[in-house]
């Protein structure tokens, strides 16, 4: 398993305004991009918590970011654009309390 240090951890050019997004929505954001493997960032409303990862259009997943999503249990959102963090967000609203959007 990866060790979460924090150096050699880049955030992502449109990183921010992902997060930004979220926060807007009403969203509680935790910036964890400096923890090298680990998430970009969670995110919580309420009883649900997401695990964003934060990639441009034709970015790729580090190994020890990788090593992460394999042992991770539940699912990780990749997100690449801001158009992808607002279609998540509605599809989660419109699910309602239904965990099935957090699930797939």
């Amino acid at each position: 398993m990866t060790a979460w240090n924090r150096h050699d951890c880049k955030k992502d050019a449109n990183h921010n305004a992902i997060k930004a997004v979220f926060e807007r929505a009403g969203w509680t954001v935790k910036d964890t991009h400096q923890l090298k493997g680990f998430v970009d960032f969670i995110a919580g409303q309420g009883s649900k918590v997401l695990l964003v990862e934060v990639k441009s259009k034709s970015g790729k997943l580090s190994k020890d970011e990788q090593a992460f999503h394999n042992v991770w249990p539940g699912k990780i959102h990749i997100i690449r654009s801001t158009d992808e963090a607002i279609d998540l967000l509605t599809q989660i609203k419109q699910v309602g309390n239904s965990w099935a959007i957090l699930k797939q």
